[in-house]
C-alpha cells in the first residue's frame, strides 16, 4: 500500500539517518517502528479482545439520520427469513 506522510523535517532526517546506520531502507524502519509502538496492550486472563472494546466506540445513532421510521418493520430481506421463523 502507498501511503504519503507529512513529517517534520527533522524528524524524517533522524528516522533516514537511523534506518542507514541499522542497513534498512526507511521504508523497512518506519515499518517496523510502527509495529513495534502498535502491538496490542496484554489482556487480562480470560477476557476476548471484542469485550476489551466494549464502550471505546464514538457512533451515535440519530434519528433524524436515519433513514427508517422506527414505528415500522424493516423492508423484508429473503436472506433473513431462516431466522425469523
Amino acid at each position: 500500500m502507498v501511503t504519503t506522510l507529512d513529517l517534520p523535517d527533522d524528524v524524517l532526517q533522524r528516522a533516514t539517518l537511523k534506518a542507514a546506520r541499522e542497513g534498512v531502507t526507511l521504508k523497512e524502519f518506519v515499518a517496523r517502528t510502527l509495529e513495534k509502538n502498535l502491538e496490542p496492550a496484554e489482556l487480562p486472563q480470560g477476557v476476548k479482545p471484542w469485550e476489551a472494546l466494549r464502550g471505546s466506540g464514538t457512533a451515535e445513532i440519530v434519528p433524524e439520520e436515519s433513514p427508517w421510521e422506527y414505528d415500522e418493520p424493516p423492508p423484508h430481506d429473503p436472506i433473513w427469513e431462516p431466522f425469523s421463523k
